[in-house]
C-alpha cells in the first residue's frame, strides 16, 4: 500500500520500502534531439491494504438505469495515520475497466460503501473502479457485469450517509432519498428494523412521493450503552420493496466532567513554565488546549497550543513573559467531534527578583578520621515565593570522591540530593553547579570547572515556599579513611517579586431601563493601585454581555476587548439593554496593572422590567453564529403552542418577526437584508421565553 507522503516523520519505521520512478521523454530530432526526465518517489507499507472492490465483483450482477446500488469495498486500513486516505472517487468503465469515464462519485468518506445511482450507460462490460481521492491506490471489481434498462416501474431507496454516530443524549437524523425507476409514481412507506432495545425510529414525512426524500431520526433511550449496530431501513410500496443499511456507532458524549484546576483561576505568581492541569471527562478520547495573551483567542494571541492530549496536563516549552497575563481554556473529543471549550481561566505569571548569594563560612575539612558531616549555611533575610533554585557553585577536593554525599536543605527543611557515591576512586579538585535544566548528570571525573549538571533530586522541589531563612549545604563523607575539604558554597534563588495589585473597590449593579442604556462610572465599577494611575489600569473582558451590548468610547466590546479606569471614570463605558426583559446580566473581567498586579471579577446588570412573569425559560440554539444570510433556530424542546420569534438590533428595535407553531423545534431565518452587527434573537408564548445573542457579518 502506498502511504501518504505527508505523513510525519516519527512513523517512518512502518514504512516497507521506497519506490523510486524516473520518467524520461525524448523528442528523437535528427541532429539535436532534447531529453527531459523527472522522478517521483513513493513509499509502500506493510500496516494496510489490500484495498479491493466487494461489490459488484459477480458476472452475474445486473443493474438497473436508475436506481440505487451500494458499491461496497475493504478499506483494509488505508484510512490510518500513514496511509491516511480519509476519501475515495467512485469510477464506472463500460468497457471492461479499460477506461473510466463515468463518475458515479468523488471524494465521498473512506468507510467501506457508498450509495451511488446507477447512469444511463447500458453496457455488457461494466466495471467499477475504486480510487484514492488523496492517494495513488485504486482498484478494479473482478468481472465485467451488466446494466440494463429497466423493464418494470419500481422504486429504490438510499440512505444520504451509510455510517454514522448516535452522540448520546443528542438523536441522530439523515436523510433517505427515494428513485423512481421506470416512471415508477407510488407512496414509499419506511420502517427500520435492527435499533437497540428502547430505540426509536421516525420518518418525516412517511410515506413519502418515489423521487423525494425523507428524514429519518433516531431516538436512543437515557440509559443507552455503547455499540455499533445496524439499521436497515426498508421501503415499501405494493409488492416492491427496497431497503438500504445505516452502521450507526452510539457514543457518549458528557463532557461535563472536564475542568481546569491549575494554575487556578485568578492565580498570580505563576512559574515562566507552568504545567496546565484539567479533570479528565469520562467520555473524551482526547483534549485540545489554548494558551493566549488575550481572552479572544484569536490566532495572534496564542502562545501554545496542544492538540489530541491523551493525559490531563500541559507542559508549556517556552518561557512566559514575567508579570504577563495569560488566558487558557481546554475541550475534550472523541468521534462525535469536538465539545465546548471550557470557561476562560486567566492567570498572572509572577515577576522574578533573583538573589545572588555565597556561603561567607568556608572552607571546612572533611576528616579522613571516621564520617565526619560538614554543614555550610546561607542566610537570607528576605525572600518572597520560590519559583527557581540552582545551586551555582559547590568547590572543593577529595581523595575518594565516591564517599561523598550532598544534600540542599532550604529553611522549611526540605531535603534535595545533589550526588551521592558517584566516580569511584576519582580523587582530586571538584567545581560543579547545579540546574534541574542541565543536561544530565555530570560524568566522570566530575568536573573541575563549574560545569552544569543535573541533581539527583529536583531543585524545583522547593519552587513555592518562602526563600528566607537559613539554606544549608549538608556534605557527608560516608567512609573512613579519606579526607577533603569543602571551599565554596554559592546559591541562586529566585522568588515572586512582591507587587501591590490592583484592589476592585466599587463593584455595584447597574439598573438601567429595559431597553436603555446606561453609563457605568465609578459608582459602579472602581479599581485602585497605589502606585498606577486610572489609566494605567486596563478591563479586559472575559465574557461578554448576552442580553444587552457594552460599548467604550461608541465602540461595541467583545470576548477580550478593553477599557481603562479612566474610559469608566470619563463615563465612556455604557450598557445597552435590548429591551427584552431577557433579566440579569452580566461580563466577567480582569483588571491589570502592567506589572504583575491582577485581580478578577463579576459584574452584575439587573434591568429594571415589567411585573408580567415570563415563567420558565426556554432554551434553544442559533447556527451558525456569526451568521451572513441564513439563521437557523432550533429549540431542544418541541413547542406546546405558537410561539412569537422576534429580531432585535442594539436600540432595541424590532427588525424581524416570524411565528412558529405548536409542535414545532427548528426554523429557518432569512436576514440577508440586516446590515452588519449584533442582535438579539427572543422566543415567546403564554408559558416560556428565550433570548440568545447574534453576530451577523
Amino acid at each position: 500500500m502506498i502511504a501518504n507522503n505527508n505523513t510525519a516523520t516519527e512513523v517512518l519505521p512502518t514504512y516497507n520500502r521506497d519506490l523510486n520512478f524516473v520518467l524520461v521523454a525524448r523528442d528523437n530530432k535528427p541532429g539535436g534531439g532534447g531529453v527531459g526526465m523527472d522522478t517521483v518517489s513513493l513509499r509502500s507499507t506493510t500496516t494496510a491494504g489490500p484495498f479491493l472492490v466487494s461489490y459488484p465483483t459477480l458476472a452475474s450482477t445486473i443493474w438497473k438505469v436508475g436506481e440505487f446500488q451500494t458499491v461496497t469495498w475493504d478499506v483494509a486500513g488505508t484510512d490510518n495515520t500513514l496511509v491516511n486516505c480519509q476519501k475515495v472517487n467512485i469510477r464506472l468503465s463500460t468497457n471492461g475497466g479499460t477506461t473510466n469515464t463515468v463518475t458515479l462519485a468523488e471524494g465521498v468518506p473512506n468507510i467501506g460503501k457508498a450509495c451511488i445511482q446507477v447512469p444511463n450507460n447500458v453496457t455488457t462490460t461494466a466495471r467499477v473502479r475504486v480510487e484514492a481521492a488523496d492517494n495513488v491506490f485504486f482498484d478494479i471489481s473482478n468481472a465485467n457485469f451488466k446494466i440494463e434498462q429497466p423493464t418494470v416501474a419500481n422504486f429504490s431507496i438510499c440512505a444520504a450517509a451509510l455510517n454514522g454516530y448516535v452522540c448520546l443524549p443528542n438523536q441522530y437524523s439523515t436523510e433517505i432519498s427515494t428513485a423512481a425507476v421506470a416512471g415508477f409514481s407510488g407512496l414509499v412507506t419506511l420502517s427500520a428494523t435492527g435499533l437497540p432495545n428502547g430505540a426509536t425510529a421516525d420518518f418525516s414525512p412517511n410515506p413519502v412521493p418515489a423521487g423525494s426524500a425523507s428524514t429519518l431520526t433516531i431516538s436512543l433511550p437515557a440509559n443507552a450503552i455503547e455499540e455499533t449496530f445496524d439499521v436497515t431501513v426498508t421501503g415499501t410500496s405494493g409488492a416492491g420493496t427496497s431497503t438500504s443499511v445505516v452502521t450507526l456507532t452510539s457514543v457518549k458524549n458528557d463532557f461535563t466532567g472536564l475542568v481546569p484546576t491549575l494554575p487556578t483561576n485568578g492565580a498570580t505568581g505563576v512559574n515562566t513554565l507552568p504545567i496546565l492541569q484539567w479533570s479528565l471527562a469520562t467520555d473524551a478520547d482526547a483534549y485540545d488546549v489554548e494558551l493566549a495573551t488575550n481572552p479572544s483567542f484569536a490566532p495572534n494571541t496564542i502562545v501554545a497550543t496542544k492538540l489530541n492530549s491523551s493525559t490531563g496536563t500541559f507542559q508549556i516549552s517556552n518561557a512566559l513573559i514575567e508579570g504577563g497575563v495569560y488566558y487558557w481554556r481546554v475541550r475534550g473529543k472523541n468521534d462525535c467531534g469536538d465539545g465546548n471549550w471550557t470557561e476562560t481561566q486567566v492567570f498572572v505569571v509572577s515577576v522574578l527578583s533573583c538573589a545572588q548569594l555565597g556561603a561567607n563560612d568556608l572552607p571546612k575539612n572533611l576528616s579522613a578520621n571516621g564520617t565526619p558531616t560538614v554543614e555550610s549555611k546561607i542566610t537570607l533575610l528576605a525572600g518572597g515565593q520560590i519559583s527557581d533554585v540552582n545551586v551555582t557553585k559547590v568547590q572543593g577536593s577529595h581523595d575518594y570522591f565516591s564517599d561523598l554525599e550532598v544534600h540542599l536543605i532550604s529553611p522549611t527543611g526540605t531535603d534535595v540530593l545533589l550526588w551521592k557515591t558517584r566516580c569511584g576512586s576519582n580523587n582530586g579538585p571538584f567545581n560543579i553547579r547545579f540546574d534541574d535544566g542541565a543536561a544530565a548528570v555530570f560524568a566522570c571525573p566530575p568536573p573541575n570547572n563549574n560545569a552544569a549538571s543535573k541533581p539527583n533530586g529536583l531543585l524545583s522541589s522547593f519552587n513555592g515556599e518562602n526563600a528566607a531563612g537559613e539554606w544549608t549545604l549538608r556534605v557527608k563523607d560516608n567512609q573512613v579513611s579519606s579526607g577533603g575539604s569543602l571551599s565554596a558554597f554559592e546559591l541562586q534563588i529566585c522568588s515572586n517579586e512582591a507587587t501591590n495589585p490592583p484592589l476592585i473597590t466599587v463593584n455595584n449593579v447597574l439598573q438601567p431601563s429595559s431597553g436603555n442604556n446606561a453609563a457605568i462610572d465609578a459608582s459602579y465599577l472602581k479599581a485602585e493601585d497605589s502606585n498606577n494611575t486610572p489609566s494605567e489600569l486596563i478591563f479586559t473582558l472575559v465574557s461578554a454581555p448576552q442580553k444587552g451590548l457594552l460599548e467604550s468610547n461608541g465602540l461595541s466590546l467583545s470576548v477580550g476587548g478593553q477599557f481603562s479606569q479612566f474610559d469608566i471614570d470619563n463615563g465612556a463605558l455604557r450598557y445597552f439593554d435590548y429591551g427584552l426583559n431577557a433579566g440579569a446580566d452580566e461580563f466577567r473581567f480582569v483588571v491589570s496593572d502592567g506589572e504583575g498586579g491582577m485581580a478578577t471579577g463579576v459584574f452584575h446588570i439587573s434591568p429594571l422590567v415589567g411585573t408580567k412573569d415570563l415563567l420558565n425559560k426556554l432554551a434553544f440554539d442559533l447556527s451558525p453564529n456569526p451568521t451572513d444570510n441564513v439563521l437557523r433556530l432550533t429549540l431542544n424542546e418541541a413547542l406546546t403552542s405558537d410561539a412569537l420569534i422576534s429580531m432585535y438590533n442594539t436600540a432595541g428595535q424590532r427588525v424581524h418577526t416570524w411565528s412558529l407553531a405548536a409542535g414545532s423545534s427548528f426554523l429557518t431565518m432569512q436576514i440577508a437584508d440586516l446590515p452588519d452587527g449584533v442582535y438579539a434573537v427572543s422566543i415567546e408564548n403564554e408559558a416560556v421565553r428565550g433570548v440568545r445573542k447574534v453576530v451577523v457579518r
